[in-house]
C-alpha cells in the first residue's frame, strides 16, 4: 500500500472500532478491547464472493480469547475447504437429508445460493455488545434449484 502512496495518512490500530461488519461478505468481527488477551469473535453469514481467502461455510462462528481457541473454526485447517466437506468441520448447524436427494453433499452445503441467498437480517453494535443474525437456508440448496433451500425451509443463526 505504501508503494501506491508513500505519504499516505496513518492511524493507530487502537483507534478503530471494536466491531466491524463487512457488508459484501457478511463477515462480522467483534472484540472486547485491543489487548492481546481480548476475547473476540468472527461470524460469517453472506454469499460467496469471486475472491479467495473466505470461509466456504456460511453460518460459521469462531470465538477466541488471546491465544486460546474457545470455539474453533476447524474447516479453515488444511484441506477442509473442499465442496463436499466444507460444512462438516465448521461451527454451524449441519443438515443431512439421509439420502432423500434434497441436497448434493450429505452434511454439507453447496455453493449455489440463488437470490437473495445467504444474508444478515439483523445487526446492532453498541458499547460492550454486538448482535447479529441471519438466514442461511439457501446454502443447502440443490444445484438444480439455487436458493430453494433443499432440506432446510428456514435456517437462522444468531451470535452476540
Amino acid at each position: 500500500m505504501l508503494f501506491r502512496n508513500p505519504s499516505g495518512p496513518t492511524s493507530f490500530w487502537g483507534s478503530f472500532p471494536l466491531q466491524y461488519k463487512a457488508d459484501g461478505s457478511g463477515l462480522v468481527t467483534a472484540r472486547a478491547d485491543w489487548n492481546y488477551n481480548s476475547t473476540w469473535m468472527s461470524f460469517q453469514l453472506g454469499n460467496l464472493l469471486d475472491a479467495g481467502h473466505q470461509s466456504l461455510a456460511p453460518g460459521q462462528l469462531q470465538i477466541q480469547r488471546g491465544g486460546d481457541d474457545l470455539l474453533i473454526n476447524a474447516n479453515a485447517i488444511g484441506g477442509n475447504q473442499t465442496l463436499s466437506t466444507k460444512s462438516s468441520f465448521s461451527n454451524l448447524i449441519a443438515i443431512n437429508d439421509n439420502g432423500a436427494g434434497a441436497q448434493n453433499y450429505p452434511w454439507n452445503m453447496g455453493v449455489w445460493y440463488g437470490t437473495p441467498g445467504v444474508f444478515i437480517t439483523n445487526y446492532e453494535a453498541g458499547t460492550g455488545y454486538v448482535y447479529v443474525g441471519g438466514d442461511y437456508h439457501a446454502a443447502y440448496s440443490l444445484n438444480t434449484n439455487p436458493g430453494g433451500g433443499g432440506p432446510a425451509a428456514e435456517l437462522a443463526h444468531q451470535a452476540g
